[in-house]
């Protein structure tokens, strides 16, 4: 059976399911063509995390498909995008944005306005930091901002939205990287089909395969403890947290953890 990414990506979780119900078993039947994939994926820096229940136990499985998992019971998010001209329209120091539902002042702008800095200081004084980055998503689409924390000492700030639950398809080879790795999968896709972007992992702490991350249990790989979700076979959970790349194919390439 040929699955679609997106199809179940979008799809609601009973629906996904269902059609994740059969695993592809090559690299020949992708799941999707790399054209299809929503910009949303492309351009505005994915993250995914298993759905817990109301215990907050993870409902994510794992399903061995030949030369990738299946995993099931994952929710995917997205930078919240912003409108260029509302940006556009403050884009000078002293200006003011809104954003979700708290207003900022613009600190300062790149000489070409593709970014923003934009501060916020709470009662006591304490500053929280965000940076606006503009996104030209192609020919003959508009472009827009998505927003990344920068620095907070006045509460935490949610530069993400959910976009849709379902399953990912994780290639056996992916990489997996501790929270602090740098690279491709922390700036967002590559800007063309199979485009190769080296990853850099901080000093004194490593890489581990899909095969390893999802399978075995995280002590075994990991005695120093840096990789803080893949398998607890103590609990016999599978949990996922972090931001990653597709390859041209649809399946995920590489994961890095987030904190």
């Amino acid at each position: 059976m040929k699955h679609g990414v997106l199809d179940i990506i979008a799809a609601t979780a009973a629906a996904a399911f269902l059609a994740a119900a059969a695993c592809v078993t090559s690299l020949a039947a992708a799941p999707t063509d790399y054209s299809y994939l929503s910009e949303t994926f492309r351009f505005r820096l994915p993250w995914l995390e298993s759905r817990v229940d109301d215990r907050g136990r993870s409902l994510s499985e794992v399903r061995d498909c030949g030369d990738h998992y299946e995993v099931t019971g994952v929710s995917f998010f997205t930078h919240i995008k912003y409108k260029a001209d509302d940006v556009a329209a403050q884009a000078y120091p002293g200006g003011k944005l809104n954003i979700s539902g708290k207003a900022y002042t613009v600190e300062s702008v790149s000489e070409d306005r593709s970014e923003l800095l934009l501060v916020r200081k709470d009662g006591y004084g304490e500053a929280s930091y965000i940076r606006l980055k503009q996104v030209e998503p192609g020919k003959n689409k508009t472009g827009y901002y998505i927003a990344a924390q920068e620095a907070s000492a006045a509460g935490s700030f949610d530069s993400s939205e959910l976009y849709a639950t379902g399953s990912a398809f994780v290639r056996k080879d992916c990489l997996v990287f501790p929270a602090g790795s740098t690279g491709l999968t922390e700036s967002g896709q590559a800007s063309e089909p199979g485009e190769k972007v080296p990853m850099t992992v901080p000093e004194g702490q490593t890489m581990v395969t899909a095969e390893e991350y999802l399978t075995r249990n995280r002590t075994d790989y990991d005695p120093e403890g840096q990789f803080r979700y893949g398998f607890n076979a103590r609990e016999g959970l599978i949990t996922l947290r972090g931001s990653f790349t597709m390859d041209e194919n649809g399946y995920i390439t590489s994961i890095v953890e987030k904190e």
